[in-house]
């Protein structure tokens, strides 16, 4: 696991957490990557739920 999933793990775990739920904006496949790289796996999709306007993200 990547130091940046153990720290932002950190928490979840102090607190006996079962699972984390990430959004991942689907114009963005780095990030995909990067979770799935630490074993986070895909468990839905939420259609047209990120959008931009004007550069910004709005929900």
């Amino acid at each position: 696991m990547t130091a940046f999933a153990i720290e932002s793990c950190g928490p979840a775990r102090v607190r006996n957490a079962r699972c984390l739920f990430l959004e991942v904006a689907e114009d963005n496949p780095a990030a995909g990557r990067l979770y799935k790289g630490v074993e986070f796996s895909e468990t839905g999709r939420r259609p047209q739920y990120h959008h931009r306007r004007k550069g910004r993200w709005t929900r």
